[in-house]
């Protein structure tokens, strides 16, 4: 570490990121940290994997950091978590925005990221709009508490009926998920019990609240593992869905907007990810032959799914996939959440629309969640019971290229799509497919024509 970093150690002690960063870069502290474009406030980072060339020159600002916060551990000189500490600090940051440009990402010779410090000014205004967002919010927290209160004062018309599931709750509370999946298919529940179905899972918590309060009643369900066994024992005893179908996806991919052929001639593999899948790009004898070289294996361990070859010369769209080579791991745990796992260059992005507006990124090496099962099935129920139209159980990573927006077509797409939910969906919205057809019970007369 240069003599400038040790000399200042004492002088900016817990100086926030801001001035303490823009001091880093202002005198060259730590290797290729350095201004890029003085007069844009534009600087780079370097980015590299442990065991790389040169990277515990480029560790050596993740350590400072550590250190200036009192978090570093002298036994434990190059941890994981001050690379991780710090690249959350940036991405939470109001005075730094990363720089997406594609120009800049095809000049650098290793692995960067780019930054902006943002002007006083702009930081004034994202604050005051977070303000804003944030008032609204509340608004909207209160309002819907208001409605919640006036439901509750209300008698319930399907109290027996409620009564009757909250038992097939309780009956159900001690015995294993797995047990109840593992059996074969389950029988078909009846359609007339779907608003059953809702005010039960609405009344079904220790202090009463309604699935109506959207968040926090969502976020007990799949936060607590227990409510959410039960939660879902309900729904596979009461729809046709086995172990089995929990853990099957199907996943499609678009190049340039065109669903593209699988290797097994097919649009749509239907993929098993109990066990976890690296869905890759390239040319898969190569890559064992490095992964076995460099002693990889933590995650290349899991079977292979190649994605289709790219038959067009769209540059764009070549670049990306190249830099897709390594793929990502999607895997379930034991409630059929599908994590994603990204190990490509390409940056992949999803949308949860419940958090923020624009597209989440995802970062190397680090699980997310993209599909929650009871929040999912949730969603599916609260719809019907609303009269609302049925919810798209389909979700989307958008690889290598950053969205405007969900609906946004982008040259490399995945979609995924859970096959339990589709199967619920598709039971509990049957009825509606039939809402042009209106008759009444048949009289004599039509019982006597038709007789065979």
């Amino acid at each position: 570490m240069s003599n400038h970093t040790e000399a200042s150690f004492d002088r900016d002690y817990k100086l926030p990121l801001r001035p303490w960063l823009i001091d880093k870069v202002e005198h060259n502290t730590f290797v290729d940290v350095k201004w890029i474009d003085r007069e844009k406030q534009h600087f780079k980072i370097p980015w590299t994997k442990m065991g790389q060339p040169s990277w515990k020159e480029h560790w050596e600002i993740f350590q400072a950091w550590a250190k200036h916060g009192d978090k570093f551990d002298e036994a434990n000189p190059y941890d994981s978590k001050y690379k991780t500490n710090f690249r959350s600090l940036m991405n939470k940051s109001e005075d730094f925005m990363e720089v997406v440009n594609k120009f800049l990402t095809s000049q650098q010779t290793g692995n960067y990221r780019f930054y902006r410090v943002l002007k006083p000014e702009e930081v004034k205004e994202n604050r005051k709009k977070r303000h804003i967002a944030h008032k609204q919010q509340k608004k909207k927290k209160l309002k819907k508490s208001s409605v919640t209160e006036q439901v509750q004062d209300q008698p319930s018309t399907s109290s027996q009926g409620c009564q009757e599931i909250q038992q097939s709750f309780n009956d159900n509370s001690d015995s294993d998920l797995s047990s109840t999946l593992d059996g074969d298919i389950l029988s078909n529940a009846s359609l007339a019990k779907s608003a059953l179905m809702i005010n039960s899972a609405k009344a079904f918590s220790t202090n009463k609240v309604p699935m109506s309060t959207e968040g926090e009643r969502s976020s007990e369900l799949h936060d607590n593992p227990s409510q959410s066994k039960k939660f879902l024992n309900f729904l596979v005893q009461e729809y046709s869905i086995t172990r089995t179908e929990m853990f099957l996806f199907d996943i499609t991919i678009k190049y340039d907007g065109v669903e593209q052929l699988w290797p097994d001639k097919n649009y749509c593999a239907r993929l098993d990810c109990s066990e976890g899948l690296r869905i890759f790009q390239g040319d898969e004898h190569w890559q064992k032959v490095v992964i076995a070289l460099n002693d990889l294996n933590e995650y290349f361990s899991y079977p292979t799914y190649r994605m289709p070859s790219y038959k067009s010369n769209e540059e764009l769209t070549s670049t990306i996939l190249k830099r897709t080579d390594q793929g990502f791991i999607i895997k379930c745990d034991e409630q059929a959440n599908l994590w994603v796992t990204r190990l490509s260059q390409s940056v992949l992005f999803y949308y949860d629309l419940e958090k923020s507006n624009e597209p989440i990124r995802l970062d190397r090496q680090n699980p997310v969640q993209l599909i929650c099962w009871v929040k999912l099935a949730k969603d599916v129920l609260q719809r019907h019971h609303e009269g609302k139209r049925r919810p798209s159980c389909e979700f989307r990573l958008y690889i290598g290229s950053k969205p405007r927006s969900p609906e946004q077509q982008c040259p490399v797409m995945v979609n995924i799509t859970p096959v339990a939910a589709q199967k619920l969906s598709e039971a509990v919205f049957k009825s509606d497919d039939n809402s042009m057809l209106v008759l009444s019970l048949p009289n004599e007369f039509d019982k006597l024509l038709r007789i065979d």
